[in-house]
């Protein structure tokens, strides 16, 4: 699968989500990023 995005707009929500959630987690599946695509 390919898709493609505007970098600006993923980095901005990236920084977003990063301040509101703790630097320090002891469980490690919550260390990534989930993205879902859909046909929209």
């Amino acid at each position: 699968m390919k898709f493609s995005i505007q970098r600006d707009r993923l980095i901005q929500s990236v920084q977003d989500v990063m301040k509101a959630i703790s630097p320090r987690t002891t469980i490690p599946i919550l260390t990534g990023i989930k993205i879902t695509a859909t046909s929209e």
